[in-house]
């Protein structure tokens, strides 16, 4: 089958739910390209043409043209843009706005929606009733770079490292659990919290900054090799997301944490977060709550610590930072649960499938 990804940007967005997947489609024989320019041969190739998160009205114009000559075209997205809460920086670009209005065209006029959670799949499909969940997976590549041995003890002499990699869309999330963090930095003064992403610190008071530290964006490469057709470890080290990885390998988190508020938009969030904790051997506190509830009633056994109130965030992260062979056993039983059943190559076939699927009912889609 000849598919056409249709990026809206070089972000992670980009890399989950379209290049990681597109990789292993090539792998199982499909012909894969990744679409740069309108003028682009492969609109005129695909048998589908998958939109990602696209709401501009000249890409819809696009996707009509190409719906026209009678290929399928999917819309792909992986965030409610319709209960984005007020903290989020990108709200008031979707608030009954003509974006908001195009992404809806979209989804009407698309064969069908490729998302990537149940949750969001139930939101959306007031839009479109052809709605077909894949889930975020890590690439197994990416995966076997970072299979090492978990140690006991902290990794930085006298220091406990508790990172948050989360960009500003999150602040709301953090600022839920700061009380929490603030006061275990009291109580256990060899606490260091480590954000990557947004600077979280601006957050806290400043009496507390000696124990903090900001390592940085995550960032993405200026010039992705869109039409590369390699999959080899030299394009790889070319996507931000990737050198995201290793900024988070090497900031030497101790515990990684994940706090959502319980809204609409984090329910229908994937739990990607704890995902690539697993990966890096991170053992991992998150909010019981939404994706990260079902991640842990998936694993059937315990593969992430699960909070139920923002008071109880103190004393799960005590009991963690007391306790570094719990940190290691819980890293280890999550390192092996994403190497069981998260990695793309165990995922790729739902995507095969959706292609197959959206490709037989193209004539009665919506």
């Amino acid at each position: 089958m000849r598919v056409a990804f249709v990026p809206a940007d070089t972000g992670g967005c980009m890399y989950y739910r379209c290049w990681v997947p597109g990789q292993h489609l090539r792998r199982r024989g499909h012909d894969v390209s990744f679409v740069r320019h309108t003028n682009d041969l492969a609109f005129q190739r695909a048998d589908v043409a998958i939109f990602q998160r696209q709401c501009s009205p000249f890409a819809l114009g696009i996707a009509r043209d190409v719906r026209k000559r009678g290929a399928v075209v999917l819309h792909e997205f992986d965030d409610n843009f319709h209960e984005m809460p007020a903290s989020n920086p990108s709200a008031p670009f979707f608030a009954g706005t003509s974006i908001a209005r195009t992404l809806e065209h979209f989804c009407v006029e698309s064969h069908g929606l490729l998302v990537s959670t149940p949750d969001l799949a139930t939101e959306y499909s007031r839009f479109n009733q052809r709605t077909y969940v894949c889930y975020n997976a890590i690439d197994d590549r990416q995966a076997e770079r970072f299979v090492r041995p978990l140690k006991s003890g902290a990794k930085r002499e006298g220091q406990v490292r508790i990172g948050y990699a989360g960009s500003d869309t999150h602040a709301g999330d953090f600022a839920m659990i700061l009380p929490a963090l603030c006061r275990l930095m009291i109580t256990r003064p060899k606490v260091r919290l480590v954000f990557i992403g947004a600077n979280q610190r601006n957050l806290i008071p400043e009496r507390f900054w000696g124990q903090t530290e900001f390592l940085g964006g995550t960032g993405s490469a200026a010039d992705l090799p869109f039409d590369d057709p390699r999959a080899d470890a030299t394009t790889e080290r070319r996507l931000g997301s990737v050198s995201y990885y290793d900024v988070v390998q090497a900031a030497d988190f101790d515990i990684g944490i994940a706090p959502i508020a319980p809204v609409t938009f984090n329910r229908c969030k994937s739990y990607l977060k704890v995902m690539e904790y697993g990966m890096l051997g991170i053992p991992a506190v998150a909010t019981r709550y939404g994706p990260y509830l079902q991640y842990q009633a998936e694993a059937k056994e315990p593969v992430v610590r699960l909070v139920d109130s923002p008071d109880a965030w103190e004393q799960v992260l005590q009991e963690m930072v007391d306790d570094a062979e719990m940190r290691v056993t819980l890293a280890g039983a999550n390192h092996a649960y994403v190497h069981r059943a998260h990695l793309m190559s165990r995922r790729v076939r739902a995507w095969e499938d959706t292609l197959l699927a959206a490709t037989a009912c193209r004539d009665t889609a919506a």
